[in-house]
């Protein structure tokens, strides 16, 4: 969670503990994101006093549909760094190659959408007797961004606290971090009392974190839709006990008093029943409207989709037009969301390699630093279509142009080479 101090403010422990203890309800909320996204619902805490009544309790995984799908929809086809200077593009690769660049941000898009934000820091690690640049996603659980009052608010500290079990005493101790301008502060938190333990300095000039954020508003993909999935949970729950209901029906037994236990289980084991004349038997079973349940889930199910903005991939409507035009009206409210998460991940990017930059001149390592980020949306591609629309307009344009419509990476040089190899040969 963010907070904002006055920017020549020093933080000590007093404010740390504040800090953390302000932090208590919205750290209960991020793991209740998480524990949602793990499949562990609200819904598997129900109880009932009449232990014998069944208590079903299914899980609806919407959380993750949610997320994996937008994340996927956004980071599926890896980000394309677009960069002139040739020395500078090498260095860049090497140290993306190295950081697993393209699973990092897959990563930190998939936070973004489960808590609102993501959190990543760079450090430096010898590496091969070489000091090299690493950045590395942490979990937003526990963590705490603290930026200057100001009107383009700058980030002053970043504080981390997390809980660490000694598995040989099963002690569990609070560890803190605090990230500044110039160092690392480490503490330890018992109850309310923070202690200093020691601080590593670094050389970054800024606080080394990059903060990601899923949208303006910091809020997470499915988190507005929480209620609907609880409730969603509840109807498929309730209408298994329903099942189950049916399942335990009673016999009753009318006109037949002198009917002993004993006369019930012969009746059970030869399932025979001979009746008195004037006696009746039938079964008392619960009457449930089966079409009045699957109305609502069915309403319910569409308002998660509608709200979270994430189609129903499964829905025969949505599958069977193949038109790509079609296909962008039915996505355009994932679009819409995307959109805003691509503004707000490209500042972090750009944060990232201007920390990079910086560190690079600090060794004397200089470029020419310009560089184009370009996000892919990973949907699937009519060719066929696009190729009828080339042929038809292709002449308007260059052959290289022609070339760059196709949905698939074409190096053009290289093509251009092999065709004239061809008609070389023939």
């Amino acid at each position: 969670m963010r907070y904002y101090l006055k920017e020549d403010t020093e933080i000590n422990e007093e404010y740390i503990a504040q800090y953390i203890e302000a932090d208590a309800a919205n750290h209960a909320k991020m793991l209740k994101l998480n524990d949602y996204y793990k499949g562990t619902h609200n819904i598997l805490n129900r109880t009932f006093e009449d232990p014998n009544k069944p208590n079903n309790m299914l899980v609806n995984p919407f959380a993750r549909y949610i997320t994996d799908l937008s994340t996927g929809y956004f980071m599926g086809k890896p980000i394309e760094y677009i960069i002139e200077n040739e020395q500078y593009e090498e260095v860049i690769k090497n140290i993306n190659d190295l950081n697993g660049e393209t699973a990092e941000d897959a990563d930190l898009a998939k936070d973004a959408s489960i808590f609102g934000y993501a959190c990543e820091i760079l450090y430096l690690e010898n590496v091969e007797n070489e000091v090299v640049i690493k950045f590395h996603n942490v979990s937003p659980l526990g963590t705490i961004m603290i930026y200057s009052d100001t009107i383009n608010p700058k980030l002053m500290y970043f504080i981390r606290y997390y809980d660490y079990t000694d598995i040989l005493n099963d002690e569990t101790i609070t560890y803190v971090d605090v990230y500044t301008s110039t160092e690392i502060r480490h503490y330890s938190m018992d109850g309310d009392t923070v202690t200093y333990l020691s601080s590593d300095s670094h050389a970054w000039g800024e606080v080394p974190v990059v903060i990601y954020q899923n949208n303006r508003e910091e809020i997470g993909d499915f988190e507005p839709v929480i209620s609907l999935i609880d409730a969603y949970d509840i109807l498929e729950s309730d209408s298994v006990n329903d099942t189950d209901y049916f399942s335990d029906a009673y016999l009753a037994l009318k006109g037949v008093d002198g009917t002993s236990s004993e006369d019930i289980s012969t009746m059970k084991e030869n399932r025979v029943m001979l009746l008195p004349e004037g006696a009746d038997a039938s079964w008392l079973i619960k009457e449930v409207n089966g079409s009045a349940d699957e109305s609502l889930k069915t309403r319910i199910a569409d308002d998660i989709h509608k709200f979270s903005f994430t189609p129903a991939m499964t829905d025969e409507s949505f599958a069977s037009n193949s038109s790509g035009v079609a296909m962008k009206y039915k996505l355009m409210g994932l679009e819409n969301a995307t959109a805003k998460k691509e503004r707000s991940f490209k500042k972090g990017l750009e944060k990232r390699y201007s920390l990079i930059n910086k560190m690079l001149e600090l060794v004397d390592r200089t470029y020419e630093t310009a560089m184009s980020i370009v996000f892919t949306r990973n949907l699937p591609e009519n060719i066929t279509e696009m190729a009828e629309v080339i042929q038809k307009v292709g002449h308007l344009y260059s052959e290289d142009t022609q070339r760059q419509l196709l949905p698939f990476s074409i190096d053009t040089t290289t093509e251009e080479n092999k065709k004239e190899a061809e008609e070389s040969a023939e």
